[in-house]
């Protein structure tokens, strides 16, 4: 099965969280009917999974940061 996937592994997403800015990175995909993302909150300093959610649940939440 080959399937297309929006963003590269290890791409950085942010998004403001109690009035702060977080980055958050994809760790891994979910493949199934649907698929699900599971980023890596604050990959700079906690390291802590995210729960599965679908793609758009990430692009209504986060913002992509583009690659230099």
């Amino acid at each position: 099965m080959n399937v297309e996937l929006p963003y590269k592994i290890g791409s950085v997403f942010k998004t403001i969280r109690d009035g702060k800015v977080q980055y958050d990175r994809i760790n891994h995909y979910i493949v199934g009917r649907k698929i699900k993302v599971v980023l890596e909150l604050n990959y700079e300093t906690d390291k802590l999974l995210s729960e599965p959610m679908f793609l758009n649940e990430l692009e209504r939440n986060w913002e992509f940061v583009e690659e230099d």
